[in-house]
């Protein structure tokens, strides 16, 4: 027998984003903003670099933290307009700018930190971490056999 299911609002009103997201949306678009200009590295007692600062000044310090993917630092205050004004708004195309937005910026991040790491460990640390992660790996795969017989 079959039965049919009837979705409940027009078909605008389920394009559009409920008020859970849009209130996280929006908080997430605001944390952006007031981020980008808070300090996120302290050096020394004196100074503070922001992700403004990083995006405008230069030097050897500030193009080893941002590097030359200093454009991706431009997507943060982007990224929490388009939140914030798709949280208003309401749009779905909102959940699109998230996830783009937000796995740009993350994988540019990730770059960065590892291409610091590269750049500043020797052959010891390699060495600690391939193994760490070996031992990781041989561990769980242990564990998750060991847990199925």
């Amino acid at each position: 027998m079959a039965e049919e299911v009837v979705v409940a609002g027009t078909a605008s009103e389920r394009a559009r984003l409920g008020f859970v997201e849009r209130v996280l949306f929006g908080g997430c678009g605001a944390a952006l903003l007031i981020g980008f200009f808070l300090p996120w590295f302290k050096v020394g007692a004196l100074l503070t670099v922001s992700g403004l600062s990083l995006l405008v000044s230069s030097g050897e310090m500030v193009g080893m933290l941002s590097g030359s993917n200093r454009f991706l630092l431009v997507v943060v205050p982007f990224l929490g307009g388009a939140l914030l004004g798709g949280s208003v708004l309401g749009n779905r195309v909102t959940r699109l700018i998230a996830v783009s937005g937000s796995g740009l910026f993350l994988l540019g991040g990730l770059f960065i930190t590892i291409r610091l790491f590269l750049s500043s460990t020797g052959t010891g640390m390699w060495l600690v971490v391939l193994s760490a992660l070996l031992a990781l790996s041989v561990g769980l795969i242990a564990i998750g056999r060991n847990q199925r017989s």
